[in-house]
């Protein structure tokens, strides 16, 4: 008598999971995910795993399992910061942090809500204030952040000590500029109605 873990029905995880849209962007960039064997050396290494709904290692899985959209929807694309201490820690080579570089970009494209708005706020306005201005004019960006989120007092008591040590520039500097406007249209950066990603 077969068992249900002998049942291929049991063990059938989903039908052609590999060949989900991560899967393949993430092959096509050289992660290859299949290598992680759960070790959870990421996830106990993440500064923000705490704060996280799944953990790096549960995004894996899920990309692994052709979960997208649970990957999609979940906050840690989000709040990965990108620091690499993941990608670090993995025995197996995998970069972690482009997985959810890659998951980031799909969601944006896909026009998935973002379930961190202000985090989705900043990519948006950090690539339009890259693109007009070929580098990063952080004041410009910061009146930007603050139209966008109606979050205008807050950081305030911060703004004092940076002009004070000439942290924020009032004028924007345009070293760069065309350099980076070719290669975000070499990127084929879209930034247009809220939506950044790839084209």
């Amino acid at each position: 008598m077969a068992t249900a873990i002998d049942s291929p029905k049991a063990i059938d995880l989903r039908p052609g999971f590999q060949e989900t849209e991560s899967y393949r962007l993430l092959k096509e960039n050289g992660v290859n995910v299949n290598l992680c064997y759960q070790c959870r050396k990421c996830a106990s290494g993440c500064p923000l795993s705490e704060l996280m709904d799944l953990t790096p290692t549960q995004i894996i899985h899920a990309v692994r399992l052709g979960l997208e959209d649970m990957a999609l929807n979940s906050k840690t694309i989000w709040l990965c910061t990108s620091c690499e201490t993941c990608t670090t820690r993995c025995p197996q080579g995998i970069d972690i942090a482009k997985v959810n570089s890659v998951l980031r970009i799909l969601a944006h494209q896909r026009g998935v809500p973002s379930r961190v708005p202000s985090v989705a706020a900043f990519d948006m306005e950090f690539l339009r204030n890259m693109k007009i201005f070929g580098r990063v004019f952080e004041l410009g960006l910061i009146n930007q952040l603050k139209l966008r989120t109606w979050k205008f007092t807050q950081d305030m008591d911060l703004a004092a000590p940076m002009i004070l040590k000439r942290k924020i520039g009032f004028l924007p500097t345009l070293a760069g500029f065309l350099k980076m406007r070719r290669l975000l249209r070499r990127l084929k950066i879209v930034i247009k109605n809220g939506a950044g990603g790839k084209a």
